[in-house]
């Protein structure tokens, strides 16, 4: 620029330095909007033919009318502007009732507003606030929240104190400032006051932040309690023609108490439903334990639902029931049978969490096809069907299950290669497991190598860590004759986790 430009012009070089910063790190969304037509701003100057010979008069003028179509222009823009992250979190931020911000309120406010924001039909939403956000009540750097934290806080607008809250300066937010360096001084300012022309907006998060944090949580809570249920209600319609009735053996177990501060997120195994971790989840929550059990999206209903649906879905499912139990208890463990476990394995590696469960976990199948050849059957399968030779082992038997009132009889082998996923994703990320971990199998599993077990044993990184191995000759552990050693042994490892023992 200095080659080109002869002068060092400071408007101009403030302009040069937020333009080319916005151009080099930003996600660009360009939408063209219906022209405005000028006829109406010079209408009342042109009434009159004298006037426009009337220097002052027409400076006046084109002053006032600049004014207005500045506005006109500004809401036009604002009203078709795509509403993202910073959006909702400086919105969440004033209307927050206190100048002391606590980060895990912020967290659950900014939760709120963006699904409440979902409900307006007429607004363009980044896809970011499309999703659950699950990450923003689960991972603590969860980046766009740190992004804007760290932006408030080297623009002044928040002051960390030393509990590691914030006090809020909101006359900073205020503050008038020339229209070119406002987007440098107060970059907050200029997202707050984007988002302000959205009256239903502002209205809808005003009336957000009059709830306790409490209050927000067992909201959050129930919302993703009911989203799940209906994506059950939904596939069990499309497959059976009915609504679910509410004990089937697919629904999602919740046994919630208010009373109770500690959780457990316990996903059911493939091919199964959340019928089979029943059993446990009345005995846990009998000793003081809420209890969550998701279903994972294909299951329960339709052995053909599972056609539609991927390894990522699963992964999702668990973690919404993790972050509705965040909502709602202090202390969470989270676990599985089989393919739940390693579900659970997977969360452990990218959360935080007060302790992992792994029964059974299938790392490791004595059906050597499912960790070897399918992938290779799936290509297969796919170039059949694209010659019109549908049919060559596009489903596995599988009618000899251990419980058949529950599990399916048969299942795709598409959706064995889901399965195949879920087990190299986990043996990817073991050792980034560091939190307790208890590790029960059956040593005569007939579905999973008892070998399993032990791979997940050595990998993690906890320092807290116990490999619990059972006679067993079935896979359903949770369900056989004894399953109350299983329960027990489970129980006593939370418990002796939530006083905080070694």
């Amino acid at each position: 620029v200095d080659s080109m430009v002869h002068q060092r012009d400071t408007r101009l070089f403030e302009e040069l330095e937020i333009e080319v910063n916005l151009l080099m790190d930003a996600h660009m969304n360009i939408r063209f909007g219906k022209a405005i037509e000028l006829d109406t701003y010079l209408e009342s100057l042109l009434q009159n033919d004298e006037d426009i010979y009337d220097t002052d008069k027409v400076e006046d003028f084109i002053d006032k009318q600049r004014k207005a179509l500045t506005n006109d222009v500004m809401k036009r823009v604002y009203s078709q502007m795509q509403i993202h992250f910073d959006h909702i979190f400086i919105l969440s931020l004033v209307t927050m009732p206190t100048v002391k911000v606590c980060p895990s309120y912020l967290k659950t406010l900014i939760y709120k507003n963006a699904r409440s924001l979902r409900e307006f039909e007429d607004y363009n939403i980044h896809v970011e606030l499309h999703d659950e956000l699950f990450k923003l009540i689960l991972d603590e750097g969860y980046e766009p929240f740190a992004s804007a934290i760290a932006l408030a806080t080297k623009q002044h607008i928040l002051y960390e104190d030393s509990d590691g809250e914030y006090l809020f300066d909101r006359s900073l937010l205020e503050k008038e400032y020339p229209f070119h360096k406002v987007r440098v001084k107060n970059t907050l300012q200029v997202i707050l006051n984007e988002i302000k022309w959205q009256e239903p907006i502002v209205q809808m998060a005003t009336h957000n932040s009059t709830y306790t944090e409490q209050e927000l949580r067992e909201d959050n809570f129930e919302h993703l309690r009911h989203k799940e249920w209906q994506y059950f209600e939904n596939e069990y319609i499309t497959y059976l023609g009915v609504p679910p009735p509410k004990n089937d053996k697919g629904s999602p177990i919740v046994l919630f108490d208010a009373k109770n501060d500690t959780g457990l997120v316990f996903s059911h195994g493939y091919m199964a439903a959340p019928k089979e971790i029943e059993t446990m989840a009345h005995y846990m929550f009998e000793r003081g334990i809420n209890v969550y059990v998701p279903r994972l999206r294909g299951h329960g209903t339709d052995p053909k639902a599972l056609l539609t649906v991927s390894a990522h879905d699963w992964e999702t499912d668990f973690e919404r029931a993790f972050t509705a139990m965040r909502q709602v208890c202090t202390k969470v463990f989270i676990g599985g049978f089989s393919t739940g476990g390693l579900l659970a394995l997977i969360h452990a590696a990218q959360y935080k969490v007060d302790g992992v469960v792994a029964v059974n976990s299938a790392l490791r199948l004595h059906d050597l096809r499912v960790s070897y050849v399918v992938p290779t059957l799936h290509f297969f399968n796919e170039m059949i069907a694209d010659l019109n030779a549908k049919g060559i082992l596009e489903w596995v038997d599988n009618s000899h299950t251990e419980q058949p009132k529950i599990n399916y009889h048969k299942h795709p082998l598409a959706s064995v290669s889901q399965l195949e996923k879920v087990m190299s994703k986990v043996e990817g990320t073991l050792e980034k497991v560091k939190d307790p971990i208890l590790v029960i199998q059956g040593d005569n599993d007939p579905t999973v190598n008892a070998k399993s077990a032990q791979i997940i044993y050595n990998a993690v990184e906890s320092k807290d860590k116990k490999l619990l191995l059972l006679p067993r000759k079935k896979h359903s552990m949770l369900a056989d004759e004894g399953h109350d050693e299983v329960f027990e042994s489970i129980y006593q490892f939370i418990v002796k986790h939530i006083n905080g023992s070694a």
